[in-house]
């Protein structure tokens, strides 16, 4: 992934930051939490700095947020085809009962939900729990 270029055709300014952010993001396995990152960038950018850049490339569809099971927020990147507009990544998030770590796995079949009459599905999450490769 080139950190530039994805944040060009986001539409967003490439900054030393956020591009830093993306390529940490990029060459982690596991979804990242702001302590994660804050604590990998060390002085290149206050928490407030990481807070907004994470909600810009939230909202830009460059990451999405995953809830752990102590409902901390983990980032991890996208898809190529998620947008400002559309989230389309929908696979398997995959915590790790012995270190944490969450992982994005792939699914072959996303359950489809049946709303009743009146309610809007926005966002369905899928969370399963075991022991990943390297704890194992």
């Amino acid at each position: 992934m080139e950190s530039a270029s994805l944040l060009k055709r986001h539409g967003l300014r490439s900054t030393p930051v956020r591009r830093l952010l993306l390529e940490i993001m990029d060459a982690t396995e596991h979804a990242v939490s702001h302590a994660d990152l804050e604590q990998q960038v060390g002085g290149e950018a206050d928490r407030v700095t990481l807070y907004r850049a994470l909600n810009t490339f939230e909202e830009h569809g460059i990451i999405h947020k995953v809830l752990d099971r102590e409902g901390v927020a983990r980032f991890a990147l996208c898809m190529d085809n998620c947008s400002t507009h559309t989230h389309v990544d929908e696979h398997l998030h995959f915590q790790c009962t012995v270190c944490s770590n969450v992982y994005c796995l792939p699914i072959e079949h996303y359950p489809r939900v049946s709303m009743p009459n009146g309610f809007n599905l926005v966002r369905l999450s899928l969370v399963a729990e075991g022991v990943c490769k390297r704890c194992n």
